[in-house]
């Protein structure tokens, strides 16, 4: 009887922490998803580009989730603004660069 008391509440507890998982994994979407519609007002993105750039910033979003010193910040910020120069053309850069509140939204 013990037991199976104890695989139902182990259960209970696996299910009550999958679902926090899920809360966590829409909450960086919609943060990632936010951050890209800001960006598509300033520059026109192409479906390939917007989705490289969308996975991007949930990748950001995840890693900045985690517990990261200020160092570990700082590296995955610049990190960010590197894939992003490399994704952007010329134009579209320039275009985001004009707005450095904006470029600071997306790399940090």
């Amino acid at each position: 009887m013990k037991k199976i008391i104890s695989v139902f509440v182990f259960l209970f507890v696996c299910t009550i922490s999958l679902n926090a998982q899920e809360k966590n994994s829409d909450a960086i979407k919609v943060k990632a998803k936010n951050e890209l519609a800001q960006l598509a007002k300033v520059v026109q993105l192409d479906n390939e580009t917007a989705i490289n750039i969308g996975n991007l910033l949930e990748s950001k979003h995840k890693l900045l989730a985690e517990n990261l010193s200020e160092d570990r910040k700082a590296i995955v910020a610049k990190e960010i603004s590197l894939k992003l120069k490399g994704i952007l053309t010329p134009e579209q850069l320039q275009a985001v660069e004009a707005k450095p509140e904006l470029m600071k939204k997306l790399c940090n």
